[in-house]
């Protein structure tokens, strides 16, 4: 008896810390979302919208939910400390916009099924996701890098400044794929590619489409494979 008392004990004990360490917060209705400060953010659909913060500087973690654009940030006095640093998003309704800044991650635990899906990546911000929509607009600059997988009718490819895009893994039947002073784009596509590059980028096109249109200034490579 004693041995269990000691081992319920433990138990309540250990569950009390785990409590502690983790923040929970409540959160108004949101179609989109960014972070910031090498923050990692993880999208959970859910019949409820709140944010669960863990990790090395939770106390310091901000969200601002304004007009439906959900903010996530570390206090001004720890400004680009958000490392090790982890949220968890749970939402109800669909995220249209995902927008990851200087050196932010974001991620998501299933495929977001809507008509457009925007991504955006600047700052050395990254974001990794499934999708299952009509259409993918990505917009990658300065070391900003997106890895899509799943499927799209169409995407619109934007990079810029060192920019990446890793779409090899999202089937798409249209693609429009523009790359300016520097980046990377890798496509999926079966029916028809746009692909333009000026003043030096690279882009692998997957997919045998039947239609390419590509065009180079200035430098740069468009591959097919």
């Amino acid at each position: 008896m004693k041995y269990i008392a000691v081992g319920i004990l433990f138990v309540m004990t250990s569950f009390m810390s785990f409590a502690q360490n983790e923040i929970t917060k409540s959160l108004g209705d949101f179609s989109e979302v960014k972070a910031f400060d090498g923050i990692s953010v993880k999208l959970i659909r859910s019949d409820e919208n709140k944010a669960v913060i863990k990790g090395k500087n939770r106390n310091d973690v901000v969200i601002v939910n304004k007009d439906g654009k959900l903010k996530i940030k570390m206090d001004i006095s720890e400004s680009f400390d958000g490392y090790n640093t982890f949220v968890s998003i749970y939402h109800k309704s669909p995220i249209y916009i995902i927008d990851a800044n200087e050196q932010a991650f974001i991620e998501n635990t299933e495929p977001f099924k809507v008509t457009e899906l925007i991504l955006k990546a600047q700052e050395g911000g990254e974001i990794d996701v499934y999708v299952d929509v009509e259409r993918l607009e990505i917009k990658s600059v300065t070391g900003g890098q997106i890895d899509a997988h799943g499927t799209a009718s169409t995407q619109g490819v934007n990079i810029r400044t060192g920019g990446e895009y890793h779409g090899r893994d999202l089937k798409t039947k249209q693609s429009y794929v523009r790359i300016s002073a520097g980046g990377e784009a890798v496509i999926f596509a079966t029916e028809y590619v746009d692909a333009e590059v000026k003043a030096g980028g690279d882009i692998d096109i997957h997919g045998s489409p039947k239609v390419i249109d590509k065009q180079t200034f200035l430098g740069g490579r468009i591959k097919e494979y």
